[in-house]
């Protein structure tokens, strides 16, 4: 994925960093909400809200 990139997510070559917005609360992950042209590559395209919890697969 780093090298083509997904419906997404940004090939690796297109920029080398992510500005992104975490929150850890208990067992619970939250990412930052992407924005709709899905580029999170400058620091002024960082995320200001959070997404849904992300859910832990079970294996």
């Amino acid at each position: 994925m780093s090298k083509t990139g997904c419906s997404f997510v940004t090939p690796v070559a297109t920029y080398g960093r992510e500005f992104d917005l975490l929150k850890r609360d208990g067992g619970q992950l939250f990412l930052g909400a992407r924005p709709a042209d899905g580029d999170m590559g400058r620091e002024d395209k960082r995320p200001t809200a959070l997404g849904a919890a992300l859910v832990k697969a079970k294996s």
